[in-house]
């Protein structure tokens, strides 16, 4: 009889009886591909351990690829992070700049220095002629001019700033940065690359193992108790391979005439040969290329954000060197203004 004939064209109980029940080991067609690490896959108590200071001598061309890839991710995070608080931190800083010259009455208390001129001594000198009291008028006209042209300026550039702040907020935020971020939160990228590493061949052996046994009939083993009745039972509910078995070997004892006993002949017979195939493939490297293990999109869409980061941190460096200007500008005409307030009062 025709194996693969048999499978195709099964009986309807045996199509129902394998689509009721899901596969505990999904079909691994091709291996999986991804940007984050993920999980080793189980391979159950039969599996031989993986010594990962062999593997990574192993296949250490493709885990340097990883780890620079990583790092590449780590630093374009740690990049987008440092932009972003840095934008934040410069939004206080020009804040604090308008709250110390941006407004007239920051610089200057003029109905304080105007009542100074309604003094008696003010007015008397006005009365006798006293120059005084046209160098203190000639001074405060300076203050009020001063602090209103001062505050114009130091707001009009803070205005300009914190334009230029929000423009690059806005670049960051529409930048799509999720890829950078890891779901399990871990960031090291030695041990990202050594997980995903380790996965990628572990499913990379499962898979070969799930095909190998898809080839394995059962019906050429040799188990005491399975003639050929016993046999035709198995396949006429679509158990004629290895890996069909595997997946359902805790139901066979739903069929007719095959009980826990025969199952456990069944479960060991399997066993063995899976702990042979898997024996034979210690020492085993697996023709892997990078993008065996990482979606060639996402790597293009991380390689992607390096100059729009690159771009936005350039330009965050021209607006804090702006930045400092100003609050250079701000020292200097805060010290012309104390000069003027001094000259005013020593003519008091």
């Amino acid at each position: 009889m025709n194996a693969t004939a048999t499978y195709d064209s099964r009986p309807k109980k045996a199509a129902s009886f394998l689509n009721s029940y899901a596969k505990p080991i999904a079909k691994a067609s091709t291996v999986r591909k991804t940007s984050v690490t993920s999980a080793v896959p189980h391979q159950g108590t039969d599996a031989v351990k993986i010594d990962i200071q062999v593997l990574l001598n192993r296949y250490s061309d493709l885990y340097q690829q990883l780890l620079a890839h990583h790092y590449r991710r780590q630093r374009l995070l740690q990049l987008k992070i440092e932009v972003t608080n840095q934008l934040l931190a410069l939004e206080h800083i020009l804040t604090d700049i308008m709250s110390k010259g941006g407004e007239p009455s920051r610089l200057i208390d003029q109905p304080s220095l105007e009542k100074r001129m309604k003094s008696l001594r003010h007015k008397l000198g006005q009365v006798l002629g006293l120059g005084r009291s046209a160098q203190r008028q000639n001074i405060l006209f300076k203050l009020i001019w001063f602090a209103d042209s001062t505050a114009k300026g130091i707001s009009d550039t803070v205005d300009r700033l914190k334009h230029r702040q929000y423009i690059l907020l806005q670049q960051l935020s529409g930048l799509d940065t999720t890829l950078l971020e890891h779901s399990r939160g871990i960031q090291d990228p030695i041990v990202m690359s050594t997980d995903l590493l380790q996965y990628v061949v572990v499913e990379q052996e499962e898979r070969w193992l799930n095909n190998w046994l898809k080839q394995e009939k059962i019906r050429t083993w040799q188990i005491e108790g399975f003639g050929e009745g016993r046999m035709a039972t198995l396949e006429s509910h679509g158990l004629v391979d290895g890996e069909q078995l595997r997946c359902h070997i805790n139901r066979v004892t739903e069929l007719p005439g095959i009980g826990k006993g025969l199952q456990s002949r069944l479960s060991k017979h399997l066993d063995q040969l899976i702990k042979k195939q898997r024996t034979q493939l210690i020492g085993r490297c697996w023709q892997l290329q990078l993008k065996d293990c990482l979606d060639h999109q996402s790597m293009q869409r991380i390689t992607a954000l390096e100059e729009p980061l690159q771009e936005i941190k350039g330009q965050l460096i021209h607006l804090h060197q702006a930045t400092d200007d100003l609050q250079k500008v701000l020292s200097s005409q805060l010290q012309q203004r104390d000069r003027l307030l001094q000259d005013f009062e020593a003519l008091f």
